[in-house]
């Protein structure tokens, strides 16, 4: 199984996973300004989803916003700090997650679109919502999530932009790959052993988290990271509005803001790829009573094929307090609830006892029990295949744990 996909989350990323605000459309659109409305008509039914909130990123989501771009989705683990101003889109004495400050900006800007801000690791977002964007943007400061993004966009058809600096040279870049054709290049394919290895290093400009892995942050002027936000932005905006045969494809652009300097390079696909570039097939289930076996079926597979989902499959707890292993046989994110061990203490999921696919010695007895009973609820995506070739069912409804208590989220059906 390809581990580029899966459970691909730090392993010491906060139990309580991603959380999302959401931010709606004004009621009364009447109210709204007549330039407002023109600009939102012909965007009104894209989509956008933005890994990585900072100085690039962050830039990326405010602009989208105010040339509106209908629904926004916005994702980053990280918060603002008392220096985050110096270089990224927040003002002074700005402190909370980047994804909540931004998307309350954003809506603010441009109060006739739908904002999603999740605060968190975007390799958490649920397949159900990543499908309806219309174009990937990576402006992440870790060449995991980039990576991460190059995979899904291959698998799900979407094309990726990626914006980036290199402050030293004072140099904006943006990587364009059309993974509307899964073979095409992919970031994956860029990275030799040595990339491979330090995959969770980060380079990012702000001094709040650069600190925290024991970096020096590389504090890119911001004139920079404005630049490749715009470059980046521009890239979106072709695919928005129809005019891909325009927006680059398979190609870096290196603009240079000490020289003016323009490099317009093509990347080369790698042909031992880790990256899979297979395009999975996807089917969306009227009822979510069903089991593994009638799905198999539907899927035309008779024997041999692994079954995987969103949330890695856990077989067993141990208790913390007995060191008592307790069954488990279902789908669940490192840190739910598990119920309690026979001596009282309360079990939740840990790596220990997980795996990404169910085993084969437990799959048989799996296949006919219902997938509510498998861990599976409204939303959430269980995949069937077998190496690279995958088949993923959609249960209706919206992904649990995506739409927060209170809010309603109407996510523009694709």
């Amino acid at each position: 199984m390809n581990t580029l996909l899966h459970n691909s989350v730090p392993r010491d990323a906060d139990p309580v996973h991603l959380k999302w605000r959401t931010w709606q459309p004004d009621a009364d659109r009447a109210e709204l300004p007549q330039l407002l409305k023109a600009q939102q008509a012909h965007l009104n039914d894209r989509m956008v989803a933005i890994f990585g909130l900072g100085a690039v990123g962050g830039r990326c989501l405010l602009m989208l916003a105010r040339l509106g771009a209908g629904t926004l989705i916005g994702i980053d683990p990280d918060s603002y700090g008392p220096d985050s101003w110096q270089t990224q889109p927040a003002y002074f004495g700005a402190i909370g997650p980047k994804a909540w400050a931004l998307g309350e900006e954003a809506h603010r800007t441009n109060p006739a679109i739908e904002v999603l801000a999740g605060c968190g690791f975007a390799q958490e977002a649920s397949l159900k919502v990543l499908r309806r964007a219309d174009v990937f943007v990576a402006a992440g400061d870790n060449l995991e999530v980039v990576v991460w993004a190059g995979a899904m966009a291959a698998t799900l058809g979407k094309p990726l932009i990626q914006g980036a600096v290199h402050g030293e040279s004072h140099t904006a870049l943006i990587r364009a790959y059309d993974l509307t054709d899964a073979d095409n290049v992919c970031p994956a394919c860029a990275l030799g052993q040595r990339e491979w290895a330090g995959q969770a290093s980060r380079f990012g400009c702000d001094p709040q988290t650069a600190r925290a892995q024991g970096l020096e942050p590389t504090r890119t002027l911001p004139t920079v990271c404005s630049t490749a936000a715009d470059l980046a932005t521009a890239e979106v905006l072709k695919w928005l509005e129809g005019k891909s045969h325009q927006a680059l494809r398979g190609e870096e652009l290196a603009l240079c803001l000490q020289t003016y300097r323009q490099f317009r390079t093509t990347l080369p696909r790698k042909k031992l790829c880790r990256c899979p570039h297979r395009r999975w097939q996807l089917v969306d289930l009227d009822t979510e009573a069903t089991t593994l076996a009638n799905l198999a079926k539907q899927a035309g597979l008779a024997g041999g094929f692994q079954v995987r989902a969103e949330n890695p499959w856990i077989r067993f707890v141990v208790c913390p307090a007995c060191d008592r292993p307790n069954p488990v046989r279902r789908f669940a994110a490192f840190g739910s609830e598990m119920g309690r061990c026979p001596c009282g203490q309360e079990l939740k999921a840990t790596p220990l006892g997980s795996c990404s696919v169910i085993p084969s010695s437990e799959l048989s007895q799996c296949l006919a029990v219902p997938l509510p009973e498998l861990g599976l609820g409204e939303g959430a995506a269980i995949g069937f295949g077998h190496e690279d070739d995958w088949t993923y069912f959609f249960l209706p409804g919206e992904p649990c744990g995506f739409k927060p208590e209170g809010a309603s989220s109407s996510l523009r059906g694709k």
